[in-house]
């Protein structure tokens, strides 16, 4: 069986089968309760809606990327910053935003993502779905038809959900001759950074401040940046992920340099940064990923997954 025949052979039902349950926010939640959501649940995105008539509808898919972006840009850090008095400091703070503006406000605005909700049948085969990903869609929603009442529901596959159905069928002959394959062969890494065409590695220092960070990551268009020392050595990676938890009263850790602001929002630890080499082959930079589990996406009740 070729790839292109296993893909078709698949379905997208098959990667949320076990999904038991949707978070989402309406589109009039504050950031900072979107902040909180994401806390607690332990994920990265949050599909967006609005009521009318009695009737909801998916007006996007709100991200930690679209609120750190919203965080990193905020005119009241540059006025913090700059303050000098208690009386200018107390100013920043009162045009303090994020509790007040509504993901309505920010859904599309950061990224054109964020305005479309992709949806699949969950009978629909995995060759365009794969498609739809491998050119930059992170997330769509899977149809759901309860059996009984004949309402429609939705799941959320995300690309987590692909690397570890991949991850699950690493065996499968159709995928093991390109699993078995080392990553620059496969051009999947730029090792020397040679080539005007070839993207850059972007890192921050541990010099800078998560703020300086966060507004890198969103100039670049990444969702997460490696963390060096004076060596260049990688200590760490501050992710979007990172920003969960912020909120009016603790914000200002973003000004702290990178290190400390990642201690401060992980209990405690500094997380050592996932990484592979460029021998690697992809198979086992997939199960890398697969086992790490520093971000987790929507799964169900007791079910955890990755997503870096």
């Amino acid at each position: 069986m070729s790839l292109v025949s296993f893909l078709t052979s698949h379905h997208a039902g098959e990667l949320v089968f076990d999904k038991l349950e949707l978070h989402e926010i309406d589109e009039h939640t504050t950031v900072q309760q979107a902040l909180k959501i994401l806390k607690e649940k332990n994920i990265r995105a949050l599909p967006v809606t609005r009521t009318e008539g009695g009737k909801k509808s998916y007006t996007g898919i709100i991200s930690s990327f679209d609120l750190m972006a919203f965080i990193g840009f905020a005119s009241y850090f540059s006025d913090l910053v700059e303050a000098k008095t208690e009386e200018e400091k107390a100013k920043a703070f009162g045009e303090l935003q994020i509790a007040t503006t509504i993901v309505k406000d920010l859904v599309g605005q950061v990224s054109a993502e964020g305005r479309t909700v992709w949806t699949f049948a969950p009978t629909q085969s995995l060759l365009p779905v794969f498609d739809y990903f491998s050119k930059g869609v992170h997330r769509a929603l899977v149809e759901q038809k309860d059996d009984h009442t004949g309402a429609l529901s939705f799941r959320l596959l995300s690309q987590t959900d692909v690397i570890s159905f991949l991850g699950a069928h690493m065996g499968n002959p159709s995928l093991a001759r390109i699993f078995s394959k080392p990553i620059e062969e496969l051009n999947l890494c730029n090792p020397l950074g040679r080539g005007s065409r070839e993207p850059e590695l972007v890192t921050i220092s541990t010099k800078e401040t998560a703020l300086e960070g966060f507004r890198v990551m969103h100039v670049k268009d990444i969702q997460a940046v490696p963390v060096v020392d004076d060596q260049g050595v990688i200590v760490s990676t501050l992710s979007t992920s990172d920003t969960k938890g912020l909120d009016a009263n603790n914000i200002t850790k973003c000004l702290l340099p990178v290190i400390d602001f990642l201690k401060e929002m992980h209990g405690g630890r500094l997380i050592h940064p996932i990484t592979c080499t460029p021998k690697d082959t992809l198979g086992e930079v997939v199960l890398k990923m697969k086992v790490a589990t520093i971000h987790r996406h929507q799964r169900g009740k007791g079910k955890t997954d990755t997503e870096w």
